[in-house]
């Protein structure tokens, strides 16, 4: 048997920084990275060896197994989007959450704010579109520039995209919040001794 690397690894959070920095200069923000190369699988969930397939991919060669400590700090086996960048998460879960209340489901959300029907949002026709339509953003206020900026970034299919189209969107149906790791097992046990 031969233990993962990560295993005997000290937490490392420069090595982390420099992944996280890869992230951005390859996909823009940190939900394209989540999307386009941590979470291939779309669980919302990346283990081990999703992860060293994504720093292979980011041609990180360093310290993978002290990154990977300084993400999953409470050994659940995974890590998710909310450890990697927790703004990021909230506030992609707040834009799904405002969808289904308000629409219903991502479908009906996209036909909402196609005010023109073309099948497509701009950058401008999506920031009026979800302004227009009661989108509060993070801050609970009215969503700022630079969140609907992130929102459209992070909903493109690719870094080089200047639409969204319905199909960009629909990953959100599934979206779900990770449920914390049960780590009951942790706990002391009392042990009885036979006589």
């Amino acid at each position: 048997w031969h233990p993962p690397e990560w295993l005997a690894a000290s937490a490392n959070p420069e090595a982390l920084e420099e992944i996280k920095q890869l992230m951005l200069q390859s996909y823009g923000n940190y939900i394209q990275s989540w999307r386009r190369c941590l979470d291939q699988d779309g669980s919302n969930r990346v283990n081990w060896d999703e992860f060293k397939s994504a720093c292979s991919m980011l041609d990180f060669y360093g310290d993978i197994g002290g990154a990977w400590r300084a993400l999953d700090d409470d050994f659940s086996g995974f890590i998710t989007l909310s450890e990697l960048d927790q703004d990021s998460d909230e506030m992609i879960l707040r834009f799904r959450d405002w969808m289904f209340e308000n629409f219903g489901d991502t479908k009906e959300a996209f036909k909402v704010l196609d005010r023109d029907g073309g099948g497509s949002l701009t950058k401008p026709e999506f920031r009026k579109s979800i302004s227009r339509f009661g989108f509060k953003g993070v801050t609970g206020l009215k969503v700022s520039e630079e969140e609907t900026n992130l929102l459209f970034e992070s909903l493109k299919p690719s870094v080089h995209a200047s639409k969204i189209q319905m199909e960009d969107m629909l990953f959100l149906d599934t979206w779900e919040e990770t449920p914390e790791p049960d780590l009951d097992f942790l706990q002391p046990v009392e042990v009885t001794r036979r006589k």
